[in-house]
């Protein structure tokens, strides 16, 4: 019905041209053209007119807003290939929250069925004469209904575990070990086995099941606290166990620092002065240990504290706030819609923060990867695939979270509150989460102290207040 002619999906200067495709008649019978750069789809317009429209002080951020360049569809089927090319272009782009249509005449329905039928007013510049409407992802590609996989699912997900595993990403198709994949009903085994730790999500369509996903929490925690550097999210620990532990840790670095400062001044020959008048020499201060030092003092106390927190009686057995993606099935043409299970998967897993995939070196990644940061191994460590982490928050701004700007903020600290009732506490946590995010740190933007530039900020959730100011 449709298919993609050019693409650029890297944000913010994203161009993405698809051409709806008819099979029977063998005919084009739509174009659209889709690009970062403002402009308007009718006739060139000039600089003075955008500029009478203040899209970013309406909520729209250039990061996950675009606009559209040109459209053609065939007269005899408007709101048929409006819509595909719409699905097509949210589906191809994850990021993608808006898309802004400006014109220098009102959209008529008699005439324009498809682009009034999916792009409501936002304004109309007196000034300039122009319009300004919008297409929103949720409106062009409701949310997927989520739910967890039940037994009889089975004959329905076989097909959908098949395509995958021919697809670009069949590693994400690969049963686990635990649920025997080499016999028979394996699925069925997998999905029988759930419990508060492991979780088999499906997807649906209108009633029709077009995605898997399954996650766990059952993680080799201490493999990953050795290989990457797991500071900037607390190890995947509470905030006060990791924040303990490195105080620890760096109490007894500095001592041994010290002690090993002291043996090497005690091992050094005594100085024969022969002058009547020599003046004392004060020993040199011991130096303060470094980044490796404290680090190998922190492993084996995040590795203890782990273990208390998985065998407290009152706390999570898993004690940790990660969970990871073991296997992502979508059939052909929902790839990108795979975000609709990360919230469905933070509210059956409650308590976990932190989502990650882990994908081989040669593998392509699939198009929720793009949502993700990439972790770099420490030095000197070596990890047998690519891992990706995504931050609970980060998926928000996918599902009508606005943004708002701030302007003109000076001589004022930056103070996050997370979550409510913690107001006037410092918690850098929820800033990180955002920082985490490759698609909202370019657009969380600090003005520098005493100066008036806007800044802009995605708020993290509906329950989430962080003021941000210089």
């Amino acid at each position: 019905w449709y298919r993609a002619s050019s693409e650029t999906k890297q944000l913010p200067h994203r161009e993405l041209s698809l051409i709806a495709w008819d099979r029977e008649r063998q005919k084009t019978v739509g174009y659209l053209s889709i690009d970062g750069e403002c402009a308007a789809c009718d006739r060139t317009a000039s600089t003075a007119d955008f500029n009478s429209i203040d899209v970013q002080g309406l909520g729209y951020s250039s990061s996950t807003s675009a606009y559209v360049h040109c459209v053609q569809v065939d007269s005899d089927s408007q709101v048929a290939v409006t819509q595909q090319l719409l699905q097509s272009a949210f589906s191809n782009i994850p990021t993608l929250t808006h898309l802004l249509l400006i014109s220098h005449s009102e959209l008529q329905h008699n005439t324009q069925s498809g682009l009034s039928a999916h792009f409501s007013r936002v304004l109309h510049s007196s000034d300039s004469g122009l319009w300004l409407y919008e297409c929103s992802r949720q409106a062009a590609l409701p949310t997927l209904q989520v739910r967890r996989a039940q037994v009889e699912d089975h004959d329905d997900l076989i097909p959908i575990v098949a395509a995958a595993a021919e697809g670009s990403c069949p590693s994400l198709a690969a049963l686990p070990a635990s649920c025997r994949p080499d016999e028979p009903y394996a699925l069925t085994r997998l999905i029988g086995h759930q419990d508060s730790q492991n979780v088999v999500l499906v997807a649906q369509d209108e009633g029709k099941l077009i995605g898997l996903l399954v996650a766990t929490t059952q993680l080799d925690i201490g493999l990953l606290q050795q290989s990457f550097d797991l500071g900037p999210y607390d190890g995947f620990l509470p905030a006060e166990v990791y924040e303990n532990c490195e105080a620890m840790a760096l109490a007894n670095a500095t001592t041994k620092v010290q002690l090993q400062h002291q043996q090497q001044l005690q091992e050094q020959p005594e100085q024969q002065d022969d002058s009547e008048a020599a003046e004392a020499v004060a020993p040199p201060e011991p130096p303060a240990p470094t980044a490796e030092d404290i680090r190998a003092e922190l492993l084996p106390l995040l590795q203890e504290a782990l273990q208390q927190l998985q065998q407290s009686p009152d706390g999570d057995q898993a004690g940790h706030s990660l969970v990871a993606v073991t296997m992502l099935c979508m059939l052909p043409g929902y790839e990108a819609r795979a975000v609709d299970f990360l919230l469905p998967l933070f509210t059956d897993l409650a308590g976990k923060e932190y989502c990650c995939l882990s994908l081989p070196h040669s593998s392509p990644e699939p198009p929720l990867a793009r949502l993700m940061s990439c972790l770099t191994p420490v030095p000197a460590r070596t990890y047998p695939e690519v891992l990706l982490l995504l931050h609970r928050c980060g998926h928000k701004l996918l599902h009508g979270y606005t943004p708002f700007s701030l302007h003109g903020w000076k001589n004022c600290e930056l103070r996050a509150c997370w979550p409510p009732g913690r107001i006037g506490h410092p918690d850098p946590q929820p800033v990180l989460a955002l920082l985490a995010c490759p698609y909202m740190a370019p657009k969380l933007q600090i003005p520098s102290q005493g100066t008036e530039h806007p800044g802009t900020l995605f708020p993290g959730g509906k329950n989430c207040c962080i003021p941000i100011v210089s």
